[in-house]
């Protein structure tokens, strides 16, 4: 971890997207600077086991929850919450930045599918 930092520090560009949006909304706080895009892998992986444990259906739990073919961010939170009751609401809109790579505010079901 501490050779990823230098990295980043050396070259800025290797930032995350959603965390770049997270400092310039000003939602980069100390308590949640650690959770970074291994968090947020870690968190999908468990979603996406939790998924399949259930027998969840990706296409059926999307469209469940999507309007007009898209997920909003509310509406993701609620998927993710479903699977990951305990996660705190600003963790949740942290893991949101991560997933809404190029700050759309959506995600397709191609994203979705992707990135669980």
């Amino acid at each position: 971890l501490k050779q990823d930092l230098e990295e980043v520090r050396r070259d800025p560009g290797l930032i995350h997207p959603g965390i770049k949006r997270l400092k310039k909304m000003g939602l980069n706080t100390a308590t949640l600077s650690d959770l970074d895009e291994r968090w947020a892998g870690y968190v999908f992986g468990r979603t996406s086991m939790a998924m399949e444990v259930s027998s969840a259906s990706l296409r059926n739990l999307f469209s469940t929850h999507a309007t007009n073919g898209v997920l909003t961010e509310e509406s993701f939170k609620s998927v993710i919450r479903k699977f990951e009751p305990s996660i705190k609401s600003d963790q949740l809109t942290r893991l949101w930045y991560f997933a809404d790579e190029d700050g759309s505010g959506k995600i397709d079901l191609f994203e979705f599918m992707r990135m669980i």
